[in-house]
């Protein structure tokens, strides 16, 4: 057999082995790249998409949750300061670059939490030092609150805050080097301000706002003596009686500081670690404790710090930078996200007060006083008086085309008083189709202008005069006539009449004993002056003389003046036989329409009487003889009937029905060397009319507008996720 020889293939030359070439490379690398995206963009897109919606999330939880506990705390708190008056700073930069601060209204919320059990008992039992509030023993009985409920001793905060509130003495040591509250050794600090590196990645620095919580109590056990209490040194100051900052333990309590958060100030004066509170750090190391930072110990923030920004101002559309408002210089737009803003009631119709005052003979009577819906009220406000075209009321009211010309006037404008300050009211005229003016303080005070000391009138003939109650809301045309009726210093007095001059009037053409309030006598009695000269009674300062002209050409002579029913006290000498005869006594008032009046009565008109009106033009014909004083507003009558010579007159110059001119001495007997006590006469008074209309608009902390923006960044994508909430809380708590 033949052997089979296998085929072999030597190859005759060496085969070159070839890569991809760089066209094949790109090809590759392009198919890779658009396969990674198709498969990895839709991933990365839902992440981002995932977090951006986790952000969104968050921001609608945390405006759930923040309102939340803002409502509780207004139902459970027993007094709401009024945040309108107690701004905030924010420190920012200004348009140079420099820190400066920015007080904010309503960006904090105050309110006292209600007293527990012993917590007015320091040293009685033992303080939780997280909570500054009792400790309770085991066993102990009773609920942890002190019934009926009262202010305790905790304050709550909720405010707007910068992340970073350090505030360090900017000096080359860093340290403080003395104790003088307020002050730094270099007497400048250095402040954090406000910047977000969300929107502006090129700024220096990041530096947030986020909303804090801080339940603080405003006075503790003395650090030196547990068994008093004294003003919480380590967050507040306290203030002397001129208002310097004296950070002692016996001045008063200063609770409100607008820098409170950044205050670089040293705790208690002196720095000293019994003042730190719970958790204190010595976040800039000088060893000593300082107020913002015991704020930042024990203010927790409620929202997620590597999120959120509170604030908000204008940037610039292209490079995100702050723009500044040109005035001010400081950025345009800046406010908190979040407020807690008393509720706004607009054109309240205030309704008057009780007009029936049958009672005290007043058959026209204006309403004294006119109540809003709502009261406690937060500055600023606005209360405006309309008077409608005519007064013709009837019994007691007076025709004067200046007087009613106050809605609209003759030339078809809208006339009103507006009430601008609490001591200013101005007359505003707005023409047909034109709107009131912006600025109404800049006009002329037509109101009384009251001291602020003595409440005497600085205006002694004012148009109008009414004045409002913050608190309560209620506007309140009464005033005493000691207003008007003063001594050189502004001192109220009384009117003060002789019983020479009364028991004379028997002879005059009247015929009888009276006094008339609206005049006031300055002759002697007893030796002194019965009315200093700077005495001026309102019944004619404030009637005369539109009272008695029916056009008066003065804008100054719209005034109507009349007494308020009820208001009147009159003291006079005794007239009564005994021991107290002569002296001091309160008379008693008796209708206008007795036919006698007894010892030691009265009786008085409150307005014109109104047969002295004439048929011709309705104003009021009255001169000194002409129709007589006991027509006239503020006539008073005392006894008239006929003296008698009997055995039962009290001396022999002084009949039984007469005002006695001499009182009894310490034995009981009349004296003919001490006089009687003089007539003494205080009332009210008012000047609105009838048919008078008030209007009102104002914030009221009765409801609360909480207004949550909640914003958070979303991290990966560095936009903002919003959700705004607003809610308004009934605050049914307040002191009334």
């Amino acid at each position: 057999m033949r052997a089979i020889t296998p085929n072999i293939i030597t190859p005759t030359s060496t085969r070159t082995r070839r890569g991809f070439t760089l066209v094949e490379l790109l090809v590759v690398i392009a198919l890779t790249t658009v396969l990674f995206t198709l498969i990895f963009k839709p991933l990365f897109d839902s992440f981002n998409l995932t977090s951006r919606s986790g952000t969104q999330i968050e921001t609608q939880q945390y405006a759930r949750d923040i309102t939340k506990q803002v409502e509780t705390l207004l139902s459970n708190a027993v007094f709401v300061y009024d945040n309108a008056s107690t701004p905030i700073n924010l420190w920012v930069t200004n348009e140079l670059g420099t820190p400066q601060p920015a007080p904010t209204t309503f960006a904090m919320l105050e309110a006292v939490t209600p007293a527990r059990q012993f917590d007015q008992q320091p040293g009685g039992t033992p303080i939780d030092p997280t909570t500054n509030t009792p400790v309770y023993a085991p066993g102990s009985t009773g609920s942890n609150f002190a019934l009926p409920l009262s202010p305790g001793r905790s304050l709550v905060r909720y405010f707007v805050g910068l992340m970073d509130n350090r505030s360090i003495p900017d000096n080359i040591s860093g340290k403080h080097t003395n104790g003088t509250p307020g002050t730094m050794s270099s007497g400048v600090s250095r402040y954090t301000p406000y910047s977000n590196l969300f929107e502006n990645p090129l700024a220096a620095w990041d530096n947030r706002a986020t909303l804090y919580r801080a339940e603080v109590a405003a006075y503790i056990p003395d650090p030196d003596d547990a068994t008093k209490y004294v003003p919480n040194l380590g967050l507040f100051h306290t203030k002397d009686g001129n208002g310097n900052v004296t950070d002692s333990k016996t001045d008063a309590l200063e609770l409100h500081d607008p820098n409170f958060f950044y205050d670089n100030s040293l705790a208690g004066g002196d720095g000293n670690t019994k003042w730190a509170m719970p958790g204190w750090k010595d976040i800039n190391g000088d060893g000593l404790v300082e107020v913002w930072e015991n704020w930042k110990a024990v203010s927790n923030a409620l929202i997620n710090t590597a999120k959120a920004d509170l604030i908000t101002v204008d940037r610039d559309v292209n490079t995100r930078s702050i723009l500044y408002d040109a005035t001010t210089g400081l950025p345009s737009g800046l406010g908190a996200l979040i407020s807690f803003e008393p509720a706004h009631v607009q054109n309240d119709p205030m309704v008057p007060g009780t007009i029936d005052s049958a009672g005290n003979e007043s058959l026209n009577s204006a309403a004294v006083t006119f109540s809003p819906e709502h009261a406690y009220w937060s500055n600023p406000f606005l209360v405006q008086v309309y008077r409608p075209i005519r007064q013709d009321g009837g019994i007691g009211e007076y025709l004067s085309k200046q007087a009613d010309a106050l809605q609209p006037d003759g030339n078809g404008n809208l006339n009103y008083y507006q009430l601008v300050s609490p001591s200013k009211i101005v007359r505003i005229s707005v023409a047909p189709g034109n709107d009131p003016p912006l600025n109404p303080s800049g006009l002329p005070d037509v109101g009384p202008n009251p001291d602020p000391v003595t409440g005497a009138w600085q205006n002694a003939n004012p148009e109008v005069a009414f004045s409002v109650e913050p608190k309560t809301g209620l506007l309140n045309f009464g005033f005493s006539a000691g207003v008007l009726v003063h001594d050189a210093a502004g001192k109220p007095l009384a009117s003060y009449y002789s019983p020479v001059d009364v028991n004379n009037g028997m002879s005059s053409p009247v015929g009888k004993r009276y006094a008339r309030l609206d005049v006031l006598p300055t002759g002697l009695w007893n030796g002194v002056a019965l009315n200093p000269a700077s005495a001026a009674s309102p019944l004619r300062t404030l009637a005369n003389p539109s009272r008695f002209d029916p056009t008066p050409s003065a804008p100054s002579q719209y005034a109507r003046v009349r007494i308020i029913p009820g208001t009147e006290r009159v003291y006079g000498p005794d007239q009564r036989p005994g021991p107290n005869y002569g002296h001091r006594i309160q008379y008693t008032r008796v209708s206008s329409t007795a036919g006698v009046i007894g010892l030691n009565e009265y009786k008085i008109l409150y307005d014109d009487v109104p047969n002295a009106r004439t048929a011709t033009n309705g104003s009021i014909a009255i001169d000194d003889n002409n129709p007589p004083a006991n027509v006239r507003l503020g006539y008073i009558e005392f006894n008239s009937q006929p003296d008698t010579t009997d055995a039962a007159a009290p001396n022999a110059t002084n009949g039984p029905n007469s005002l006695p001119v001499n009182k009894t001495n310490s034995s009981g007997v009349v004296d003919a060397s001490l006089a009687a006590d003089p007539i003494e006469v205080y009332y009210n008074f008012q000047m609105n009319n009838v048919r008078d209309v008030v209007k009102g608009d104002y914030l009221t902390r009765e409801e609360m507008n909480i207004k949550v923006d909640m914003r958070l960044y979303d991290p990966r994508s560095a936009r903002p996720q919003s959700t705004r909430l607003v809610t308004k809380v009934n605050v049914r708590n307040l002191p009334h």
